[in-house]
């Protein structure tokens, strides 16, 4: 077979060669203008306008003269203009340039409209080629595009390939040719074809190469024998949609649609496998072929779908391993596209909280479909918190305690609250707790080390505890601190009463002792001992204390008082009770509100009243004798004055 094809493209390639040269000679004998890349583009202003910036040359008027390139990079712009050499003639010769451009003419009535050998990167766009042998031949040129053009009534050929890979055709209309709407011989493999429309041609393609894609195409008024002649098993008719396969009028008019997708239901079997000559025509299917003509337009892309496995949302505990389960997608144009699935989002399972992953994917038409999956990293386990300070069955004479402490959360703290509550030493209980603050972590770490001076309300002996709060909302108390106990202490003065005076109610008799309460309580503090003011605010029993043995029982009134008094040398360490302090009183008053008890003791001052007394006694007695006794001389007589006496205190 493969010895009847290469018999076959010598055949051919003989005798369009021969046409070449018969054309070719009648050609040269014409006049000819050449478009060269200099001040005036060789002939172009003969023809047209140049412009050598752009080394482009346009039509200013139709002609009947071939034209010729002769340099690399030229335009030739035909400015919708025709171009009649004669049916002898080629009309536009591209020999051995590349990357020319021809555009925007109609050529009409020649032997060829437009040869191209040799080149390479041709581009011909809008042009017409009308009633002439071939429209267009391509010898031993690759990389070319044909778009947007008009190739019909061509005698012997719309458009011709031999030995020329590489080419694109898009957008063209190849109609009403003889033999053939485009014709790919001679190894032209891996041609392109899109967009194009075939209509009323002998064979709308003959396919003598490989790799030959054929997609998105109408193919219309298909004359007997008139579909692709194929001898490649590598030709390409359809892809998966959108791209999709071609319009066949004789198939796709009337074809089932049942899901309305522009597509027929069923594949198109182009089932021409003959042995012609000996050589044979493969059958080749359209697997997705259009129901109307250019259906593609207006298909409309399915989005891919996406199936995550595994559950959503995944359940994890803090420390936990986490594993994606991932998807797996399908889309209606593309088939499985799983592979192409891109997954973002990470998960930290140190941290409680809810994360999110992302599953996307974009099919060959530019749809995107995306997913997600929610995992739930859960903290079920409690805290762990503690008081440090204070420490139990500690008492303090102040209301104001440091309190310190510390909770810990793998997950990370949130808070801690500080409460407390009345002590009973009866069954070591505590009652109700109340709280005092919460102390944030705006750092959710996992250790939160927190402190705090509490005022404690008034005295008496309490609990404390300390409740921590992690970030997913466990709790946890710490044990309770008990017996802290808040107690101003109960001082002890030595007084002493200033002033004096004899006989009667008695002078200075030493110092006096008595029992008060003193407000506020002096503050424990550490070396070095400071003097504070107190107030004394309650009646005092006062005691002599110069006797053992006896006692004298003194009225004095007095009433509370309240007095500034100095005092030195507190010292209190924490956990024991602030000791009984010496303290000065002085000039206390003596009213008439209120009557006093005053004990004097000390054997001293007892005898020495006493003899006081006795002496007193025996005095009145001796005068009462000297001055009683008969006199034998009158005198005047006066009593004496007793002196008044004052005691101060």
């Amino acid at each position: 077979m493969e010895h009847f094809k290469t018999l076959r493209s010598v055949i051919l390639l003989s005798s369009f060669s021969l046409l070449l040269f018969f054309g070719t000679v009648s050609f040269t004998s014409a006049v000819t203008v050449n478009i060269l890349d200099d001040a005036t583009g060789g002939d172009c202003t003969t023809i047209g306008s140049w412009l050598a910036a752009t080394k482009t040359c346009t039509l200013t008027s139709s002609t009947t003269t071939p034209i010729s390139i002769g340099a690399d990079n030229i335009i030739l712009d035909g400015g919708n203009y025709t171009l009649s050499s004669g049916s002898s003639s080629t009309g536009i010769n591209i020999s051995s340039h590349a990357s020319t451009t021809i555009k925007n003419i109609t050529i009409s009535g020649v032997f060829i409209g437009i040869l191209v050998s040799s080149s390479a990167s041709t581009t011909i766009d809008h042009v017409t080629v009308t009633s002439s042998g071939t429209g267009l031949k391509i010898e031993s040129s690759s990389g070319n595009i044909i778009k947007s053009n008009t190739i019909s009534n061509s005698s012997s050929g719309g458009v011709s390939l031999f030995v020329s890979t590489y080419n694109t055709f898009y957008n063209n209309t190849i109609q009403s040719n003889s033999g053939y709407g485009v014709g790919l011989y001679s190894h032209s493999d891996h041609g392109y074809f899109s967009g194009n429309s075939f209509s009323d041609n002998d064979h709308s393609i003959d396919i003598d190469s490989d790799y030959t894609t054929i997609v998105k195409n109408n193919f219309t008024v298909i004359r007997t024998g008139g579909y692709i002649f194929n001898y490649s098993a590598s030709t390409v008719l359809s892809f998966g949609l959108p791209t999709g396969g071609n319009f066949w009028e004789n198939f796709s008019v009337g074809c089932a649609d049942t899901d309305s997708n522009g597509v027929c239901d069923s594949a198109h079997v182009i089932d021409n496998t003959v042995t012609n000559a000996g050589n044979t025509y493969r059958s080749k299917t359209d697997s997705y072929p259009w129901a109307g003509v250019s259906g593609w337009s207006s298909y409309v892309n399915k989005l891919p779908v996406i199936t995550l496995l595994g559950s959503n949302p995944t359940n994890l505990l803090l420390g936990d391993t986490f594993t994606d389960s991932l998807a797996t997608s399908t889309d209606y144009e593309d088939g499985n596209l799983t592979s192409s699935i891109v997954v973002t989002g990470t998960v930290n399972t140190t941290l409680a909280e809810t994360y999110t992953k992302v599953y996307t994917v974009t099919d060959t038409a530019g749809g995107v479909a995306s997913t997600t999956r929610s995992v739930i990293v859960s903290d079920n386990t409690n805290p762990v918190t503690a008081l440090t300070n204070p420490t139990a069955t500690s008492t303090f004479s102040t209301n104001s305690i440091y309190i310190s402490g510390t909770t810990t959360d793998a997950g990370g703290v949130a808070s801690t609250t500080l409460a407390y509550a009345t002590y009973t030493s009866a069954g070591d209980s505590c009652g109700a707790y109340t709280n005092i603050t919460t102390l944030n972590n705006s750092s959710h770490s996992a250790t939160f080390d927190f402190t705090y001076t509490w005022s404690i309300p008034s005295q008496g002996t309490y609990c404390l505890v300390s409740v921590g709060r992690d970030l997913s909302g466990n709790l946890a108390t710490s044990s309770a601190v008990k017996s802290i106990t808040y107690s101003v202490p109960v001082i002890t003065p030595v007084v002493t009463n200033s002033g004096g005076g004899g006989g009667g109610g008695g002078g200075s008799n030493g110092p006096i002792v008595g029992s008060m309460s003193i407000q506020p309580a002096p503050t424990a503090v550490s070396t070095p001992a400071v003097s504070q003011s107190v107030v004394i605010s309650q009646p005092v029993v006062i005691a002599s204390s110069n006797q053992n043995t006896s006692q004298l029982t003194r009225t004095v009134l007095a009433s509370p008082v309240k007095k500034t008094l100095a005092i030195n040398n507190i010292k209190t360490k924490t956990k024991t009770a602030a000791p009984k302090t010496a303290v000065t009183l002085e000039d206390l008053p003596a009213q008439n509100t209120e009557v006093a008890n005053v004990v004097a003791a000390g054997g001293n001052n007892f005898l020495v009243n006493w003899a006081w007394l006795i002496f007193i006694f025996l005095l009145i007695i001796v005068n009462v004798i000297y001055y009683g006794r008969p006199r034998k001389k009158k005198f005047s007589y006066q009593k004496p004055e007793l002196l008044s006496h004052k005691t101060s205190y």
